[in-house]
């Protein structure tokens, strides 16, 4: 009997199959581990981070802060490592001072068409816009406009993180609520004229009392009272006001002027006056004194040798007379006077005078 043989070549191609199959999911298998190692060992490298000398660094783990009680700030300008997410987290927080403005109480140029379109200053500028443009309430009820800023430093990053959910929008609103009840208690006169600075002291040391009140780890270093006005249909009037306060300032400081250098004439005329009468004063008592001291001596010369005294005196008294005398009239004996006269050359044309002149000039006495 006659056997028919075996075909053999399917079994052969599955088993080939099946082989190839496995000898390809052992293939993926390999990949798939080199692949996990490579995304474990990036994983790992991923939690290296830098810490930049400008910036605090906190590291969470699990949302929580990692590290004992006051050695949880990462030191700066170093490389650290941490799990990364979602097992921890890398938390920047800038050390250089931060800052930030708000016109929060200033009008929207925004909605009245942008600058190019702003209202002309006039009393029919128009009304304020309820819900658009900002304004701040003052102490005698009247509407100021203003702009503000503040730079402040985190002194402490670990209170700053926990302390708020949003530390922008916190330190802006404690800055803004400190603003407004500072104005509220502020006349309008004394937030735009008056001494401005002040007002931003003020506004300085409330806020550094709510800021330490809170305790969210800043200092506030300096505020701004930046573009301040009022309203536009009212700036008008206030310009008068101003400008009459000007005027009213100069005045007051020209009297005051004119006062201090009266007053400085005055004294340096009265200290002149005063010097000149001491002088003469001084000079008149030495004066009499050495007047004084001569006729104590001429009386002492006249009690000793009365004659001799009396003729030196006649001398004396001649000799003073004459010095600049320019005629000179000595009588030479009892009862007779010779008149000596300088010669003139006469200095006018009138006939009648020259002859008198002449008539002068020969010795004769004209009748």
């Amino acid at each position: 009997m006659a056997t028919t043989p075996v075909d053999n070549t399917h079994d052969n191609e599955i088993g080939e199959g099946a082989a190839a199959l496995v000898k390809t999911t052992k293939l993926m298998i390999v990949m798939l581990r080199i692949a996990i190692a490579v995304l474990l060992i990036a994983y790992i490298l991923s939690g290296f981070f830098y810490v930049e000398p400008t910036e605090y660094a906190l590291v969470l783990r699990f949302g929580k802060i990692s590290g004992t009680a006051g050695e949880e700030i990462v030191e700066s300008g170093s490389w650290q490592w941490t799990w990364p997410k979602p097992i921890g987290e890398v938390v920047r927080i800038p050390k250089k001072t931060q800052s930030l403005s708000t016109d929060y109480f200033y009008f929207n140029d925004e909605y009245l068409g942008g600058p190019e379109s702003k209202p002309v200053l006039s009393d029919s500028a128009g009304p304020l816009v309820t819900g658009t443009d900002g304004y701040l309430l003052t102490k005698d009820e009247n509407i100021l406009h203003a702009k503000w800023g503040l730079t402040y430093d985190i002194v402490d990053p670990v209170i700053f993180y926990t302390s708020q959910v949003d530390a922008d929008a916190t330190i802006r609103r404690i800055f803004e609520s400190t603003i407004l009840k500072r104005i509220a208690r502020t006349a309008i006169d004394q937030a735009l004229y008056a001494d401005p600075d002040d007002l931003r002291k003020k506004v300085k040391r409330d806020t550094l009392k709510a800021f330490e009140k809170l305790n969210i780890g800043i200092k506030v270093k300096f505020v701004n009272f930046g573009e301040s006005t009022p309203p536009r249909s009212s700036v008008l009037a206030f310009y008068e006001v101003q400008k009459s306060e000007h005027v009213k300032q100069t005045l007051i400081l020209e009297a005051e002027t004119y006062r201090n250098t009266t007053t400085q004439s005055a004294k340096g005329l009265a200290k002149r006056r005063q010097a000149e009468a001491e002088a003469y004063a001084s000079e008149l008592v030495s004066s009499v004194q050495a007047e004084a001291q001569y006729f104590n001596q001429l009386l002492e010369q006249y009690q000793k040798k009365p004659d001799i005294a009396i003729r030196n005196l006649i001398s004396i008294t001649r000799q003073h007379v004459m010095q600049d005398a320019e005629k000179i009239l000595l009588p030479a004996s009892p009862g007779e006077i010779r008149i000596r006269l300088n010669r003139v050359k006469p200095t006018v044309t009138d006939d009648t005078t020259a002859a008198a002149a002449a008539a002068a000039g020969s010795g004769h006495r004209p009748h």
